[in-house]
C-alpha cells in the first residue's frame, strides 16, 4: 500500500504499477497514482540444481490484484485489476534469470 498523505504528487513521484513482478501484464509503469494498493500471492518450487553454472532452476506462479487512483475517496476494492504470471527461472552465478509469461484483465 502506498499513500501521497493528501498532497499532490508531481507525474515522475507517482506510485506506478506494471512490467515484471508489478501487476505483470501491463505495460512498465502502465498504471500512475497517488495511492497504491496491491497484493501478491505466489508459490516457488525448485527443479534442479545443476552446478556450477545454475545454483537452481525454479518454477514460479503468482497472481496479483492491485490498482493505483488518484484520489483516496476513489478507492474501491470493485477497481483492482487482476494479473496472473507463470514463470522459469534459473539462480546463476550472475544472478537470476527469469523467462515469464503474465497476462492482466
Amino acid at each position: 500500500m502506498g499513500s501521497s498523505l493528501g498532497s499532490e504528487l508531481p507525474s515522475y513521484d507517482a506510485f506506478r504499477l506494471g512490467g515484471f513482478l508489478s501487476l505483470t501484464g501491463h505495460g512498465e509503469g502502465a498504471l500512475r497514482g497517488s495511492y497504491l494498493g496491491v497484493v501478491r500471492v505466489g508459490y516457488l518450487y525448485r527443479l534442479a540444481t545443476i552446478p556450477p553454472a545454475f545454483r537452481g532452476i525454479y518454477l514460479a506462479a503468482w497472481g496479483e490484484g492491485g490498482n493505483v487512483w488518484d484520489e483516496g475517496q476513489d478507492i474501491e476494492l470493485e477497481d483492482l485489476l487482476w494479473a496472473g504470471t507463470l514463470a522459469l527461472g534459473a539462480d546463476t552465478a550472475l544472478g537470476p534469470v527469469f523467462v515469464a509469461y503474465g497476462v492482466a484483465e
